[in-house]
């Protein structure tokens, strides 16, 4: 371009005199100038464009990258040592299958890609025996489906003393193992929640290990089970319902990692070979009955805790008791049948005839008097 522009200015230089072409080459040059000064202006703008264009891209491909890193992708599961290769179909209604595996009803969600245990299969009810092997996946028609539960007292009353499950498993529902053989429990961190009544009423159950990641515990979960030693309660418990460890009468070590804020009504009722436990510094309320008939000789009530329900200590084996200010609420009877109580510091805030019948009943052995100052069991303390 810049080739034409000067050949051009010499032709018309030459067809006119001197002083007319001074004169045009000065409007020529200034001509040249703005068109350089617009060239330089439009390649900056375009320079701009360019970059914003590039950071927009790059802003896109984040904020895709970033919707893409949120989309959880659906697990795949691979047959394994622990698949069933070899189910007997029995039936389908609509997208769920029914297979019998070994004297157990399964059912296939063929939609949503998982299974569960149902229940016996009739010609096995109530003759199950040794191990309950419950697969960890099976394979149906070149497809793997988790076994992701157990249903509503699908093993119960069965004869099974041993039991397996898988890390697939999410829930184990009401009454599954109820009145079953089972001489031990592991409950594994995949199951979130243990149904009510799951594992009660086993009188060979001995030890119940929950891993960290199990988060819900139904009523009366072990409830009943008289052979049950040792319990651990992982740190992940976010609730538990009430009459869990009721009747539980051999149970004596209970590791409490759990943090939630109230043991509940009948919890451990009836542990008469508990004589201590420790619990966590989140506890602020005891339930009613809690540690009722228990063999509990001594407790610690900790800053935290400002509530004991009624009869939460009633007939336990305690020797002395601790009922510090800090306790805002005692319920009615809470230590009514203490036959072994010897010695009672508490807060002089209680120090009323009528709350002290009220929470230890009327005891000849503790109350001595209508005067409390001459009952010398009571040790008045700030």
């Amino acid at each position: 371009m810049k080739t034409k522009i000067l050949l051009l200015i010499t032709a018309l230089m030459l067809s006119v005199s001197s002083a007319d072409a001074q004169s045009l080459l000065k409007k020529i040059g200034k001509g040249v100038e703005a068109v350089a000064k617009e060239a330089t202006k439009a390649a900056k703008s375009a320079t701009k464009e360019g970059k914003q264009s590039s950071k927009s891209t790059s802003s896109s491909k984040t904020s895709y990258q970033k919707q893409s890193s949120k989309k959880k992708a659906k697990r795949v599961y691979i047959a394994n040592e622990n698949t069933c290769r070899d189910p007997k179909f029995i039936d389908q209604t609509g997208q769920i299958v029914q297979l019998d595996i070994d004297g157990m009803l399964y059912r296939l969600n063929l939609k949503d890609g998982y299974a569960w245990v149902d229940c016996t299969m009739e010609y096995k009810r109530g003759n199950l025996r040794g191990e309950a092997k419950i697969w960890a996946t099976i394979l149906y028609e070149g497809n793997v489906y988790p076994v992701t539960r157990v249903k509503n007292g699908a093993y119960s009353a069965e004869g099974i003393t041993s039991l397996k499950l898988s890390y697939d498993m999410e829930e184990i529902e009401a009454g599954a193992f109820k009145e079953t053989r089972l001489r031990e429990v592991y409950i594994p961190s995949s199951v979130k929640k243990v149904g009510p009544a799951s594992f009660c009423e086993i009188k060979t159950l001995k030890t119940a290990f929950l891993e960290e990641g199990v988060e819900d515990l139904g009523g009366t979960v072990f409830a009943g089970c008289t052979a049950l030693e040792e319990v651990r309660l992982p740190s992940t418990i976010k609730k538990m319902d009430i009459y869990v460890f009721d009747g539980c009468t051999s149970l004596k070590n209970v590791t409490f990692l759990c943090k939630v804020k109230k043991i509940p009504n009948f919890t451990f009722r009836g542990a008469k070979a508990m004589t201590q436990i420790q619990l966590p510094e989140t506890i602020e309320e005891i339930g009613n009955s809690a540690f009722e008939d228990t063999g509990l000789k001594s407790f610690t009530f900790h800053p935290n805790i400002k509530k004991i329900g009624d009869s939460a200590f009633a007939a336990t084996a305690l020797t002395e008791v601790t009922i510090p200010s800090t306790i805002e609420e005692i319920g009615t009877y809470a230590f009514v049948d203490c036959k072994n109580l010897k010695k009672i510091n508490i807060s002089k805030k209680w120090k009323d005839i009528t709350l002290i019948v009220e929470i230890f009943g009327n005891d000849p052995h503790i109350i001595t008097s209508h005067n409390l100052n001459e009952c010398k069991i009571f040790n008045w303390i700030d």
